[in-house]
């Protein structure tokens, strides 16, 4: 129930999320505020877990006051909301897209965006992106104990390893890539990167003990750089190809690809490892590869007036 529940709330803050900011800060400021956002909730994420984890050893003799670990979680988001009172947010209203047809007033919102084919095909491709990260951060851990025998500090030392990479690189990759131009080459640069992490992890199985170290940190590092190539373009494209009056039906959609890589990654990736290792990561880079002939499509839905 409190996964559920959990899952829930996070679906809901991320298709709120964008559509609020681009109220606060306009198309052209969006990427590198979300950029900017995906290093702080790293930056958040990484405190969280090393707070949790001090406490949870300072209070392993105390089981019964683990209690509060959870009241100060909770504390966190009421500041957190109490922060949110404090924002105040304008929609912005300009003249209609050209070349959007006009809704129709009895059109229904969820039929209009399930309507949008270039827009699910955006969600289609999110949903390989989302596939390949949330498969190589649920099997990396697997791998580096089970098939390269690695030292039992090694999955924690990827999370945070691969965490670090992502604050260092979100930055250039917006500040690269960050010009009016084609998504095209940030998000077929982030195909290519999963699969030099994807490809790393393949001859695995063959490999000895002493190359566990080097090899998952590596391809940590590499998945790190990937979704900071295609993260944020992603979402600022699927923010750009909604309608102004569409814009939480269209979020709500495109976040449903992101909950839906969740319950797939660890099913098929566990399904695929036990047919070998070579077989799960050749099966990354092969979705890898389909992803980047996705992306040629991508840009219809947003290109002209998206930053990416």
């Amino acid at each position: 129930a409190l996964a559920a529940v959990l899952a829930a709330c996070e679906r809901l803050f991320w298709t709120a999320n964008t559509p609020a900011l681009e109220q606060v800060v306009g198309k052209d400021g969006l990427l590198p505020v979300l950029a900017t956002q995906n290093m702080l909730r790293t930056a958040g994420w990484m405190t969280g877990a090393g707070l949790a984890a001090v406490l949870s050893a300072a209070l392993l003799q105390h089981p019964g006051r683990l209690h509060l670990i959870a009241w100060l979680n909770g504390a966190t988001f009421l500041a957190a909301a109490l922060l949110m009172l404090g924002v105040r947010v304008r929609r912005r209203t300009g003249a209609p897209d050209a070349s959007r047809p006009a809704p129709k007033a009895t059109d229904p919102a969820w039929r209009r965006t399930l309507a949008d084919r270039p827009f699910l095909l955006l969600c289609l491709t999110q949903l390989a992106f989302a596939l390949m990260t949330d498969s190589l951060t649920v099997m990396l851990p697997l791998v580096a104990l089970d098939v390269l025998h690695g030292p039992s500090w090694l999955p924690a030392a990827a999370l945070i390893t691969s965490s670090v990479a992502l604050l260092l690189a979100q930055k250039q990759a917006v500040r690269r890539f960050g010009g009016h131009g084609s998504a095209l080459r940030p998000l077929r640069l982030a195909c290519l990167v999963f699969a030099v992490a994807f490809l790393l992890l393949a001859p695995a199985g063959r490999l000895t003990p002493g190359w566990a170290v080097p090899v998952v940190l590596g391809a940590a590092v590499a998945g790190a750089v990937a979704d900071a190539l295609f993260a944020p373009v992603m979402t600022v494209l699927a923010n750009a190809a909604a309608p102004e009056e569409y814009k939480g039906r269209y979020s709500a959609t495109f976040q449903l690809a992101w909950g839906a890589a969740a319950v797939l990654a660890p099913a098929v990736g566990a399904f695929l490892l036990t047919a070998g290792n070579a077989v799960l990561w050749l099966t990354l880079v092969a979705l890898g590869a389909a992803t980047a002939a996705l992306t040629a499509l991508v840009p219809r839905s947003g290109e002209g007036d998206t930053p990416a």
